[in-house]
C-alpha cells in the first residue's frame, strides 16, 4: 500500500511538472495546473482535484523542485524551481530532440514533452515522462550534495 501511494504521488509531482513546463513554468494556481493535466494528459489522473496537489506541493516543499508563492487575500501559485525547470527541459531536449528528428519533426519543448507522454501511455517505451522527470531530479540532487 505504501509503495503504490508512493508511486501515485510520484505520479502527480511528475505531470505537475510536465503541465509548468508545457505552461513556460508561469506560476499557475492548481486549478490551472489540473486543467493543463487534464487538456494535456487525459489518459491519467482522471481524478486529480486542485486541493490534492497544491497539498502535494505543500508537502514537497523543500524538494527543491517547485517554489510556493503566496500574496495575502491571493490564492497560491506554484512554479518549477530555476534550477529543476533547468534539468528538466534540459533533459526533455536530450531525450526527446534525436527522436523527433528521425521522424521529421522540428524540436519544441511541447513536442518533446508530448513525445514522452506518448511514448509512456501507449508504448511505455524509455524515455518517458517518468524516466526524463527521475533523470532531472537526480541530477539536481547530485548538484545539492557537493
Amino acid at each position: 500500500m505504501v509503495k503504490n501511494n508512493h508511486a501515485r504521488l510520484e505520479d502527480r509531482l511528475c505531470r505537475a511538472a510536465f503541465a509548468l513546463v508545457l505552461n513556460g513554468n508561469r506560476e499557475m494556481r492548481a486549478k490551472g495546473i489540473c486543467e493543463t493535466i487534464s487538456e494535456s494528459f487525459p489518459v491519467r489522473l482522471k481524478y486529480l482535484e486542485p486541493d490534492s496537489l497544491a497539498w502535494l506541493f505543500t508537502a514537497c516543499a523543500r524538494s527543491g523542485l517547485f517554489v510556493i508563492a503566496s500574496q495575502p487575500n491571493v490564492a497560491k501559485t506554484y512554479a518549477l524551481t530555476p534550477e529543476f525547470y533547468g534539468k528538466l527541459t534540459d533533459a526533455i531536449e536530450s531525450e526527446t530532440a534525436g527522436l523527433l528528428e528521425a521522424r521529421g519533426i522540428p524540436y519544441s519543448i511541447d513536442a518533446g514533452v508530448m513525445l514522452l507522454y506518448h511514448r509512456q501511455t501507449h508504448h511505455a517505451l524509455s524515455p518517458t515522462q517518468y524516466s526524463v522527470f527521475r533523470q532531472a531530479r537526480d541530477a539536481l540532487r547530485r548538484i545539492g550534495q557537493r
